[in-house]
Formats: C-alpha cells, sequence, structure tokens
C-alpha cells in the first residue's frame, strides 16, 4: 500500500511542482478562516 502511494506521490509530483501543493494549502486554509469568520459573524447576528 505504502509503494502505490508513493507511486501517487510521484506523480502528484510530476503533475504539479512543490510551490503549488504549498499554494493550494495555502489558499485551503484562508478559504477555512475566512468561512469560519463569516459562520460566525452570521450566528452573533
Amino acid at each position: 500500500m505504502a509503494g502505490g502511494n508513493k507511486t501517487l506521490m510521484e506523480l502528484i509530483h510530476q503533475i504539479f511542482p512543490t510551490w503549488h501543493i504549498y499554494l493550494d494549502m495555502f489558499l485551503i486554509g484562508f478559504a477555512t478562516y475566512g468561512f469560519l469568520r463569516i459562520k460566525k459573524k452570521i450566528k452573533t447576528k
């Protein structure tokens, strides 16, 4: 199973460079943070 997982990671690295993965992680974190802030604002209204 670990071998297949490594192959998948290699495939991802071929398609997306490493910086792209970090950029996606940052965007996902930022979107989650914004979503939670908006949700909190609606709840307090």
